[in-house]
């Protein structure tokens, strides 16, 4: 008994600093400290200096001679177009407008890794983890963009559709969190030294990134778009929470072989919810809207059950 409280007051240690965050958040919403606009602001600031900041610093800072850091690498993006694949199957049969089958693809496959999974894999493993889920997360997202645009067009008219794709892949290839890790790989193979202010000056910038990212989606979280409940938006959320995370895991661990941290850093990237990007992707290609709002906010909170519910369970196997 003993030992199963430990397990758990692991498993809290891990996700209740996130969840207080992000109640933070919305209390400061509610009180009218944090408005629409300062949210919006607050989150490109996060975007497009300090998580790119972070990134950097992380790459740079890597232990490139890790093997389990590239078994990681390979097996996520591995992961992504298996679990892509399984949720196309499932659409067929969960989703019977034809319209909605994306959104559910791209609800169950896509995670918020840029900010969640980024925040667990800090309050579970430190830098050390961080190192480790740097490369692996920023080029999840980068394939996460481009399936996007791949299913999501399928949907959409043929007007709608090729501008909406120009515009996401214009965007891929401007996106400052895959600029950040191009050039930290560069700076790391040409072992450049960089002077002391500018390293003090990029940790201070990434300290930023994750707890103003956290405050962002705690104040943005609209409890409204819950109802009324959707059927496909709670399949999708079982997918993406459960279904997902409990697959990779399963595969890393007796199919490969992966334990310890890469396993726990997979866990969080598969198991965070639902990406809020994907929402303005679904918006571009004219797609379901409301749903995918739904399927961002049941994820978001139910996250805090399923990742608490897999850390234990990770914990308590000792595979993570």
């Amino acid at each position: 008994m003993t030992e199963i409280w430990l397990h758990l007051s692991t498993a809290f240690g891990i996700t209740a600093p996130l969840v207080l965050v992000a109640v933070v958040g919305v209390a400061c919403r509610s009180a009218g400290l944090i408005d629409q606009h300062f949210v919006h602001s607050a989150s490109r600031l996060v975007f497009n200096i300090s998580l790119p900041c972070l990134l950097f610093v992380l790459v740079f800072n890597a232990d490139w001679q890790d093997g389990s850091g590239l078994l990681l690498i390979a097996f996520s993006l591995f992961n992504t177009l298996s679990i892509t694949a399984l949720a196309l199957v499932a659409a067929r049969y969960l989703v019977k407008e034809s319209a909605d089958r994306g959104v559910f693809v791209q609800g169950v496959f896509r995670s918020n890794m840029g900010i969640i999974s980024l925040a667990l894999v800090s309050s579970a493993y430190g830098a050390k983890g961080l190192e480790l889920a740097a490369v692996p997360i920023t080029l999840n997202t980068l394939l996460y963009n481009v399936l996007a645009v791949i299913i999501l067009s399928q949907d959409s008219t043929e007007a709608s559709g090729t501008q909406a794709r120009k515009q996401a892949y214009l965007g891929i290839l401007r996106n400052p969190l895959i600029l950040a890790i191009a050039t930290g790989l560069l700076a790391a193979l040409l072992e450049i030294k960089l002077p002391s202010a500018v390293e003090t000056s990029l940790d201070l910038l990434s300290q930023l990134a994750l707890p103003v990212a956290l405050l962002c989606v705690g104040a943005s979280l609209k409890f409204s778009a819950l109802y009324p409940p959707d059927r496909v938006a709670t399949w999708a959320s079982i997918g993406k929470l459960f279904v997902a995370p409990a697959i990779a895991c399963s595969v890393a661990h007796f199919g490969f072989g992966m334990q310890g941290m890469p396993l726990g850093v997979l866990f969080f990237m598969t198991g965070s919810p639902a990406a809020t990007a994907s929402f303005a992707m679904v918006v571009g290609f004219g797609g379901n809207a409301t749903l995918s709002a739904q399927i961002i906010a049941l994820t978001t909170l139910g996250a805090v059950l399923s990742i608490g519910l897999g850390t234990f369970a990770l914990n308590y196997w000792g595979l993570m």
